[in-house]
């Protein structure tokens, strides 16, 4: 509890206060000015663009991140050929164990618009070189492939972890039908490794937005302020420019963001149980999930099946595996 307060709960007031006064670092006894740090804020061009940059550069991080580790994922899930699984496994998960500064460095040899090696390789294949940092309508974006790149690894395993838990017997249903790969694909495994793809999306979400080292080594916010971000902004206005009160209010919007209470997400769960479940089943859904309600139920040869419709904020294994656990269940899917 005392690390608690004074790591987080003190800090966190602290912000929120600061915020509140103007001066510089070396002010002794700071102005109270109320909300007029957020007020410049938001009557501000540049943050106003700064929002906007971290905004666009957390769609583009997390969108790709999450096409490409899903695919990648299923990919390697489906391949039997365990060697190969292992060395694929290594080489992507192998740039996110390396520092962020040193991969920033790297990439800024090989961005750079002139002796790049990128624009060195597409001046031999005849193309023109590529602006990459150079330029406002690119920067962000390069910026942006650098995280992917560095990340990916770490969400391919998660989700390929996640895979692995899927029932066999799910997919060998499916093949006895001859269910089509890609509706397999859209219909089951997507549905079954969505709680996992929430999460992964929920901690590139808060990673995206609290982007500092690539911006501060690649490109220093620039050019043009098209690259500068909330992190980076704060740190500009806190020890550059002296104004630690509007670098405060910064944080505290940095806060709010990060800090949003996730929503809940509808989800299917069908069980097969006896009667007899169905009482202890209803008062675990009523504890766990924020809704539940009893789509259908039908009986099969004294076995009844019952179908919910759920919202849940972000069910993991344990979920399921509580219900499959509970005396008269036999199966339970949560899709």
């Amino acid at each position: 509890v005392i690390l608690l307060m004074i790591f987080t709960v003190y800090p966190l007031c602290y912000l929120i206060y600061r915020s509140l006064f103007g001066g510089n670092l070396i002010t002794k006894a700071p102005k109270f000015v109320g909300a007029d740090n957020y007020k410049t804020l938001f009557e501000s061009g540049d943050f106003h663009q700064v929002l906007a940059n971290t905004l666009i550069y957390t769609v583009i991080t997390v969108v790709f991140t999450m096409v490409l580790a899903v695919v990648i994922a299923a990919w390697l899930n489906s391949k039997k050929n365990r060697r190969l699984n292992e060395m694929v496994q290594t080489c992507i998960f192998t740039p996110h164990i390396i520092s962020m500064v040193s991969v920033s460095t790297l990439f800024l040899w090989l961005m750079d618009s002139k002796n790049g090696l990128l624009n060195i390789v597409l001046n031999a294949l005849g193309f023109e070189s590529y602006t990459f940092l150079a330029s406002p309508d690119t920067a962000l974006f390069s910026v942006a492939l650098v995280t992917i790149w560095k990340g990916l690894g770490y969400y391919v395993l998660l989700i390929m972890a996640e895979l692995q838990n899927i029932p066999t017997s799910v997919y060998e249903a499916a093949e006895m039908d001859d269910t089509p790969v890609l509706k397999t694909f859209f219909k089951i495994t997507l549905p079954m490794i969505s709680p996992t793809i929430l999460f992964t999306s929920v901690v590139a979400t808060i990673a995206s937005f609290k982007v500092f080292d690539s911006i501060s080594v690649m490109t220093g916010g620039g050019p043009l302020n098209s690259t500068n971000t909330l992190v980076y902004y704060i740190y500009e206005y806190a020890f550059r420019y002296g104004k630690p009160g509007q670098a405060c209010a910064a944080g505290v919007i940095l806060l709010i963001f990060v800090n949003r209470k996730p929503h809940t997400r509808p989800y299917i769960l069908v069980v097969q149980c006896d009667a007899k479940a169905e009482e202890q089943l209803n008062a675990y859904l009523k504890d766990s999930a924020e809704k539940f309600v009893i789509k259908s139920k039908s009986i099969q040869s004294g076995r009844m099946e019952l179908n919910y419709d759920l919202r849940l904020k972000s069910p993991d294994t344990a979920f399921v595996n509580a219900i499959d656990a509970m005396e008269g269940v036999e199966s339970a899917v949560l899709i």
